[in-house]
């Protein structure tokens, strides 16, 4: 009975720890965030970046969407303005191609220290017909399970 107990026990273990976001690496978080600026999905943006700026960003735009949506008479809010930011993206981008750069993330390497992350990667950033690479570094922090990127500066 013990052994049935546990190895049940162990099996629940092993699924929970599958089915988390445990197995996630700060490379992956970082290739989150480029995917998602690549979509135009501000709110997938968010979702990788420190919970505290992502908060106040939020609060900021919260607080221009409203003065905006009072002088154009429209009841704009954040919801609103995160689902027609991809539209929004696609369409200035039809009628001016190469408004918006697509990026492409290589990872260069990855060093993990405890809760601290930095991944260095070379962007490879491409406007208008043109690319250039920027060598970069994010700076990540796993809390509650969960890597953010903190900070990006150029390596």
């Amino acid at each position: 009975m013990k052994k049935t107990a546990l190895s049940l026990l162990l099996a629940a273990l092993l699924l929970l720890c599958a089915c988390s976001d445990g197995g996630a690496q700060p490379s992956d978080t970082v290739r989150r965030f480029v995917e998602a600026f690549n979509e135009g999905d501000a709110e997938a943006m968010l979702d990788t970046i420190d919970p505290d700026i992502a908060e106040q960003l939020e609060s900021m735009l919260g607080l221009l969407t409203g003065g905006l949506g009072e002088m154009l008479g429209l009841d704009l809010n954040m919801e609103l303005l995160m689902q027609l930011a991809p539209f929004a993206r696609d369409m200035l981008d039809a009628q001016q191609p190469g408004v918006y750069p697509e990026l492409t993330c290589a990872i260069d390497s990855e060093e993990v220290t405890g809760s601290a992350a930095e991944v260095a990667c070379t962007l490879a950033i491409e406007q208008a017909g043109e690319t250039q690479t920027q060598a970069v570094v994010f700076e990540l922090e796993k809390l509650s399970g969960k890597w953010y990127i903190m900070d990006m500066r150029e390596a």
